[in-house]
């Protein structure tokens, strides 16, 4: 069947879907696939086949697709999405440092997958740049409404609190959220910019669902009162067993 898409025209030269078409046949048993630095962004010949491979995979459980600049094509991130819909065996996605954020548009599609994807556990969206765009933010944050699947996820290095409202609208979506358990929001400059370390510390007093707490390099102790948040938000919450702060210029107190 694939032998067949390929010789169809879905280019047989490229090295790129010759190892896709390599790897799927021989992905039974396998458990963990990575394709990084694929630079799907450069050619439209990916996409379908990116589509076609995910769709009919049944053994991966752990797909890394990180530093494909994936946000900078809209056909490889219309496929991704569509694979994504129907594939129901992938736990771990990570798709880091794929310039998800530099369209205004790109988390729609992310969003759409997830909607019906109810399969993935992780999901690594580690510097893409979504706070450029609040309307990255709040297709992010429908995305944590709407899914039902996702417990650890990753939004280290995405410039969140880019904007002044990015920041009340993840609060709003955590708030509401009991299935996160893992959450890394490192290096977002959350201490540093207004009030969004209140708002996000609101988050902590009424979530009890998230035991593990990144917020390394966020500049939390650049304000004495951002201390003062935290610890009253910590004697409230019920569910947080690890937290990490490192990096945010707390002297003694870090």
């Amino acid at each position: 069947m694939i032998k067949n898409f390929i010789d169809q025209g879905e280019s047989k030269s490229s090295a790129f879907i010759i190892y896709l078409y390599i790897s799927l046949r021989n992905m039974k048993g396998k458990e963990n696939l990575k394709i990084q630095r694929g630079n799907f962004s450069e050619s439209q010949k990916y996409s379908k086949f990116l589509k076609f491979f995910i769709s009919n995979n049944k053994y991966v459980k752990e797909l890394d697709l990180s530093q494909n600049s994936i946000g900078k094509n809209e056909d490889i991130l219309f496929c991704l999405s569509e694979g994504l819909k129907i594939n129901n065996s992938i736990k771990v996605l990570n798709l880091s440092n794929n310039n998800l954020g530099e369209n205004e548009n790109d988390m729609i599609k992310i969003k759409e997958a997830f909607i019906l994807n109810n399969s993935i556990q992780n999901l690594y969206l580690y510097k893409n740049n979504l706070g450029k765009y609040e309307k990255n933010i709040i297709n992010l944050c429908e995305l944590l409404r709407i899914n039902k699947s996702i417990q650890k996820l990753d939004l280290s290095n995405n410039n969140i609190c880019n904007k002044d409202n990015n920041m009340v609208l993840l609060q709003e979506a955590l708030k509401v959220n009991t299935l996160i358990k893992k959450l890394k929001i490192s290096a977002n400059y959350i201490g540093f910019y207004g009030n969004n370390f209140l708002y996000f510390f609101e988050v902590l007093q009424i979530n009890n669902s998230i035991q593990k707490l990144d917020l390394s390099e966020n500049h939390l102790g650049i304000y004495e009162e951002n201390v003062l948040y935290l610890k009253e938000a910590l004697m409230v919450n019920i569910s947080i067993k690890t937290l990490k702060i490192a990096g945010n210029y707390l002297g003694k107190n870090e």
